[in-house]
């Protein structure tokens, strides 16, 4: 989420305004420059590694387990190339897959 959707948010959304533990009634909510500069200052501190494996190793706890790895792309489903077969091109003020042949001057 970006720094301007975040302050939106916040101002937006009870639940996201409980999970950070804003009031409005009691305070001003964070606006986009506060809320930039505050992600930059784990980094700044060398803290972003130490964070992430903090947060891996409570998820191991909780049996989630965190890997690696590459995403594989597959053919699409047979039935899918049958739904790309060339069609007939319609006609003007024919309805959407109304397919009959043009009529011949015959």
């Amino acid at each position: 989420m970006s720094a301007p959707a975040v302050e939106e948010a916040l101002y937006d959304s009870v639940v996201m305004r409980s999970f950070v533990g804003i009031d409005l009634g009691q305070e001003p909510g964070p606006d986009e420059t506060t809320v930039c500069r505050f992600r930059h200052l784990p980094e700044e501190h060398g803290l972003g590694g130490e964070m992430l494996e903090t947060v891996n190793l409570h998820l191991q706890s909780r049996g989630v387990r965190i890997t690696t790895g590459t995403i594989v792309g597959c053919d699409p489903h047979p039935r899918a190339q049958l739904d790309q077969e060339p069609r007939a091109e319609a006609r003007s003020g024919d309805a959407p897959g109304d397919q009959r042949p043009a009529p011949s001057d015959e």
